[in-house]
């Protein structure tokens, strides 16, 4: 390359020396061989091109080979002329005609020895894209079915690449196909996963529901209950959207299901502490009221306020209201230590 390079450059520089009146004829004359010397050498490339191009039957080959024999005929048509400025015009031509011929020729050769690759690399990203679409979900978003469709017809048109013999183009389609199929695989990929982590979640919560449902039937609490129903429904509600590959919403729907049913279960275990204060405290208030005299007004006086501490505590409980329920029965305790105080001292 270097020498082919320096060898024009020379020519470049002799065309410039005819110009000069003083030069010999027979300088001229070596000047004007040595460029038809590379117009030969340019139609001896173009020769090889063209039967490069013939076995290959690539379209790009062939327009590069048809672009050189325009800029060829010309380079001959300017060197005829026998002026300076025709041998300076044929020599810049016929070095552009040989690079078109060069890379009629590469084409040629990618193209007799990339087409099964080329065919291969389509049948690969195909497959990829089919198995994209297959493990796609079938409520895909309307972002997603739009990457698939570009992807499609970047592919269909990388297919008519290569049947045109433009294996480069086709390639360069292929790749960017590739990457979106990988892409949406990723994603599906990761619904799936999702898909699964989902449906595990759902089984534990169904049971934890269950469960829970069993020891409210123990507490007998009415607010447990409507807590258990409601985590039902926000259950169903998550089985209904996941159906629909709603998965995020159907999450948050599953995650109120199982806050319900803890509250029911942890409202359950207070309504059975509750009960079992209350029932100790009555039980307190109905063995110091065998202890009261009728007459004895501050000892009834105390025992009337435990009575009305105990009641106020399950107006709270049946409203749910734990703080209050805990004040109160707090309180009916104390109220019951004064009056254990008051009979013990007879004061």
């Amino acid at each position: 390359m270097i020498k082919v390079i320096m060898r024009i450059s020379l020519i470049l520089a002799s065309l410039l020396i005819l110009s000069a009146p003083f030069v010999h004829s027979q300088n001229a004359n070596t000047i004007v061989e040595n460029l038809r010397t590379e117009l030969q050498r340019t139609d001896e490339i173009i020769e090889r091109a063209r039967e490069m191009v013939r076995a290959s039957n690539a379209p790009a080959s062939a327009l590069a080979l048809e672009q050189a024999i325009g800029l060829q005929k010309q380079a001959w048509d300017n060197f005829y002329r026998g002026t300076v400025d025709g041998y300076s015009f044929a020599l810049k031509l016929t070095i552009q005609a040989r690079e078109q011929a060069k890379q009629a020729l590469a084409n040629s050769r990618f193209s007799e020895q990339g087409q099964d690759a080329v065919l291969n690399r389509l049948e690969r990203t195909e497959d990829l894209l089919r198995q994209a679409h297959e493990e796609m979900p079938n409520a895909v978003d309307e972002s997603l079915g739009t990457i698939f469709d570009s992807a499609r017809r970047n592919l269909a048109q990388a297919w008519e690449f290569y049947r045109n013999g433009q294996y480069r183009p086709a390639v360069k389609l292929a790749n960017q196909v590739e990457k979106t199929a990988k892409r949406l695989l990723q994603i599906a990929n990761r619904q799936q996963n999702f898909q699964a982590n989902f449906q595990r979640r759902l089984e534990a919560v169904k049971q934890f529901i269950d469960r829970v449902q069993e020891e409210a039937a123990n507490c007998q609490s009415e607010p447990a209950h409507n807590l258990i129903q409601k985590a039902k429904e926000a259950l169903q509600l998550a089985v209904e959207l996941a159906s629909k590959r709603q998965y995020e919403v159907a999450s948050y729907h599953l995650q109120q299901a199982r806050k319900l049913a803890a509250e029911a279960a942890d409202f359950c275990g207070r309504a059975k502490e509750f009960n079992s204060s209350l029932e100790r405290l009555q039980s307190e208030a109905e063995r110091l009221r065998e202890q009261i005299r009728p007459t004895d007004e501050n000892g009834m006086r105390l025992l009337e306020q435990v009575f009305g501490q105990i009641e106020s505590a399950r107006e709270y409980i049946a409203r749910q209201d734990s703080e209050g329920a805990v004040a109160t029965l707090r309180a009916a305790q104390l109220t019951l230590k004064q009056l254990q105080r008051y009979l013990n001292n007879g004061e």
